[in-house]
């Protein structure tokens, strides 16, 4: 089993390094190539482009809802687009460090040029965004048609949102649902064409690397190994037996260890969704670790609430921790540093405390 990051080394780029407040403010301050074209500063360009990925992420989310994908499809295809918003960025940035030529634009026009560079970014990510729900599912062996691919970008408008949307930095985000699906016409025909093209496209800028290991599998894994039990056996209860146990060994109960469980999903898939993919470039087994103790602590499980972000902290009293062994990651070979800093990434996307 592949344990390595879903967003290794090899898929990093400046986007990582300016996820950084700190960077940003730092780039920011450095002088620009002086040009009779303005050229919009770092930390306005990164908050663009962020802006731009979480709307998508966002889509492409929905979009595997409606398609009824699983958790490890859905995962991969948001994996593989976190990949090459990367590896993007970083092109864009060698451009943008280049001197450009000098032309004389009035204001007006500058903001014109400005709106159509970042009409075409938004339209390419939109068209990758699809390539790769449509490449997850071929990876992970649940196939769609490609027309639902498209049926389901078109009416949910991955490309062709109002600019205005764009400059919102503030959730929740808004996505207005187009009444039918484009039509099987012409144009369906050159979107299939431009789909295909765009996948074959993905695959090159990712080298072909388009293996993805699973946090959510790793999760039930690492219970399974350290003896906290796998959640209800459904088996017994089919037998007509009655019995929720999972095994006799377990550390928790069937109930306790599924809560676990689904909470850590539920914490992953939600990791999965930071446009800055920060707790991504964490190992797979420290990832999988920090979110089983998140959840056991009670955050990412709630019987009223279906998401993280609808949990406020006065519902944490009504949770009941579950113990487990201290420092039991350190059987997995996992360090107490390493556990400590992914916890704090993903408390820090899940808005439940502040980032160092």
């Amino acid at each position: 089993m592949d344990l390595r990051a879903p967003i290794p080394q090899e898929h990093r780029s400046s986007y990582d390094r300016s996820s950084d407040e700190g960077d940003r403010c730092n780039k920011s301050s450095k002088s620009t190539i002086e040009t009779s074209v303005s050229t919009p500063t770092s930390s306005s360009f990164d908050d663009t482009y962020e802006t731009i990925v979480d709307h998508l992420v966002c889509r492409m989310y929905i979009s595997s809802l409606v398609m009824e994908l699983g958790s490890e499809s859905r995962f991969t295809g948001l994996v593989l687009f976190h990949r090459y918003v990367r590896h993007f960025y970083g092109l864009m940035e060698q451009q943008r460090q280049k001197p450009q030529p000098q032309k004389q634009l009035d204001q007006t026009d500058d903001q014109q040029q400005s709106n159509e560079e970042w009409k075409q970014i938004k339209n390419h990510l939109g068209q990758v965004a699809s390539a790769c729900l449509f490449l997850g599912c071929k990876m992970e062996e649940e196939s769609r048609r490609i027309r639902d691919v498209i049926n389901v970008s078109a009416v949910l408008d991955f490309s062709g949102w109002n600019d205005s949307m764009t400059q919102q930095t503030t959730k929740p985000i808004t996505i207005t649902e187009s009444k039918h699906p484009p039509p099987l016409d012409d144009s369906y025909w050159t979107a299939k064409e431009n789909m295909v093209s765009t996948e074959q496209q993905v695959l090159r800028m990712l080298q072909f690397d388009a293996l993805v290991c699973h946090p959510h599998r790793c999760v039930v894994i690492v219970m399974d190994t350290l003896g906290f039990g796998t959640g209800v056996d459904k088996s017994s209860a089919n037998d007509g037996r009655g019995e929720n146990t999972t095994s006799n060994n377990s550390l928790l109960t069937p109930e306790q260890s599924e809560r676990v469980i689904c909470g850590a999903w539920r914490i992953l898939n939600d990791s999965s969704l930071d446009a800055r993919g920060r707790a991504l470039v964490y190992p797979v087994i420290v990832l999988s670790c920090a979110a089983i103790s998140l959840a056991a602590s009670g955050l990412g499980v709630h019987p009223d609430s279906k998401t993280i972000g609808e949990r406020n902290s006065e519902d944490t009293s009504t949770l009941k921790k579950i113990e487990l062994p201290g420092f039991w990651w350190r059987a997995l070979d996992v360090s107490t540093d390493e556990m400590n800093a992914t916890k704090s990434t993903l408390c820090y996307i899940l808005q439940q405390q502040p980032y160092p």
